[in-house]
């Protein structure tokens, strides 16, 4: 459970290992997990699968609202991934696969998040993460840190919350989720991938997130 863990409040990655320290052990003891980034590569989640054989395996459930910059090649995999027409099984490796078929059980729903109008900010950036338990523990952080083995680093700040210890906190950031998933915001609007995809309010580039 995550409330067997010792957590910090807070992580940095000039001190601690946040990786190993925060992320692993946490991904190791959720079913759930929510997230809110501001930019969003394929690469992180293929190797959050990949590097966590039992959260892909199991029955973890991920929520994902990212804003609308991506990576050509990323628009490409996950528009086929999301319309179920994604029919290169074994070609881009296991952890892709994994993460196709994740997509099409329903176990890993990704929205976006898309300006409301032209004086609302160009870049969503809302970061906030929150995992779950069957027993109802939450531990929600703060931060953008990337959870990709290899990645570089740039100093960040991590700063966590737990149910047992700060309720009203963790309650809050749940809220401000749901807050967003269900698209009550007045600065954005959410939209499920595919009919993001679909009306054409996605914008990629090549050098998009690809250090994301």
């Amino acid at each position: 459970m995550l409330r067997d863990l010792a957590l910090k409040i807070e992580y940095n990655s000039e001190n601690d290992d946040v990786l190993r320290d925060f992320f692993i052990p946490c991904f190791s003891a959720c079913t759930t997990f929510d997230r809110c980034v501001d930019y969003f590569a394929l690469k992180n989640l293929v190797s959050l699968v990949d590097g966590f054989g039992d959260f892909a395996a199991g029955n973890v459930r991920m929520r994902l609202i990212v804003g609308h910059k991506f990576g050509i090649r990323d628009v490409n995999i996950l528009s086929k991934m999301f319309l179920g027409t994604y029919g290169r099984k074994g070609r881009d490796g296991p952890a892709l696969d994994r993460v196709m078929r994740m997509v099409l059980q329903g176990r890993i729903k990704i929205r976006i998040a898309v300006p409301a109008s032209d004086e609302s900010s160009t870049v969503f950036n809302e970061r906030l993460g929150i995992f779950g338990d069957d027993s109802g523990n939450m531990v929600a952080f703060s931060g953008t840190l990337a959870y990709s083995p290899g990645d570089e680093r740039e100093f960040e700040t991590v700063d966590v919350f737990t149910s047992w210890d700060d309720p009203e906190r963790v309650a809050r950031k749940r809220r401000n989720f749901q807050y967003l998933w269900e698209d009550k915001a007045k600065s954005v609007r959410i939209h499920d991938f595919a009919d993001a995809d679909r009306h054409g309010l996605l914008k990629y580039s090549s050098d998009w997130a690809v250090h994301r």
